[in-house]
């Protein structure tokens, strides 16, 4: 068997290049793994599908991994997770249970993802319930962010948009945030504007909200909904555009360097790809807008019954 210490590293590593995007790098790490007989492997191919966007694939994986090791609860878990992000909600609710009834299984972080399940098929008391249970510090953040979106679904929007307001002065006030801590700002905020937006319908409050989301995540999927929301538009010629962007950044990132260009991949539902690029450019800085540029799009089909606007972004790739 590999060395704790090993593994440990191999994790390290994998989970840094599947936050990098490199998931065929971390596919190799995982067979790493399953060639020295660990069960985490399947969870970190798993991932580095899920990534892909092949679901199907990722769940495959996870399901041997499962009837190979019954008390991986990781494996369970991502497993029910999995099956709650494609609406398959009854292998969902039967994976948490499993994962819950194996030795020494994490059950505050199960939990949670049991009480996202029980908001998604409305069952809002239960689910706020389940998160009261939760009392692991590392899970703080996210478990105030889940009540938040239990309160908005459950239309108590000033509660939503007081207590968010609260948490978000919190964390703003310490000295360093923690990266991890970014997401969980960003769908703070965004809850906060989905609570001035559905509760008061306050368009000013809502994009403000939307747009300090956005600054924190830039593919934030609460705040690119209420940016959508907001816009409220659909057109019959509507299709959707992958857009890989260039344009000039409006400062030196690094001292004594020249003020760099940028690269970006947006998702955009519109009518042509010059309307996709004023979409991604409504999420911009002001100074960036004009000089940003199409290199090159593709059309991924029609789409008239959805709501035009931005539904992805990546990350800036800087260069000189």
């Amino acid at each position: 068997m590999i060395d704790p210490q090993t593994v440990d590293g191999l994790l390290e590593q994998a989970y840094n290049l599947i936050r990098q995007g490199q998931s065929e790098q971390a596919v190799a790490v995982g067979n790493e793994l399953l060639k020295n007989r660990h069960a985490r492997g399947f969870e970190i191919i798993a991932l580095a599908f899920e990534q892909q966007g092949n679901a199907t694939d990722a769940i495959a994986v996870l399901q041997d991994g499962v009837s190979r090791v019954p008390n991986a609860w990781p494996l369970w878990e991502l497993l029910g997770n999995l099956y709650s992000d494609q609406g398959q909600y009854d292998e969902a609710y039967q994976a948490y249970d499993k994962a819950l009834a194996c030795p020494n299984g994490d059950h505050d972080s199960i939990n949670y993802n049991y009480a996202i399940l029980l908001k998604r098929l409305g069952k809002l008391e239960e689910a706020m319930k389940l998160s009261e249970r939760i009392r692991a510090g590392d899970l703080e953040m996210k478990v105030r962010v889940l009540q938040l979106s239990i309160f908005n679904a459950m239309k108590r929007h000033d509660e939503a948009a007081r207590i968010g307001t609260q948490l978000i002065q919190r964390i703003l006030t310490r000295n360093q945030i923690a990266e991890e801590e970014m997401g969980d700002l960003s769908r703070t905020y965004a809850e906060v504007g989905r609570a001035h937006w559905e509760g008061k319908s306050d368009r000013q409050s809502a994009w403000e909200n939307a747009w300090k989301a956005l600054e924190w995540d830039r593919s934030d999927n609460n705040a690119l909904w209420l940016v959508r929301e907001i816009i409220n538009r659909k057109s019959n010629g509507s299709k959707w555009f992958k857009l890989v962007i260039e344009g000039r950044w409006h400062f030196a990132i690094e001292p004594n360097k020249p003020i760099p260009s940028f690269v970006t991949t947006y998702e955009v539902v519109a009518d042509s790809p010059e309307d996709a690029l004023n979409f991604a450019k409504d999420l911009e800085p002001m100074e960036v807008r004009s000089s940003m540029k199409i290199d090159h799009h593709e059309d991924l089909g029609n789409f008239p019954e959805n709501q035009q606007g931005v539904y992805w972004r990546s990350a800036y790739g800087f260069y000189s």
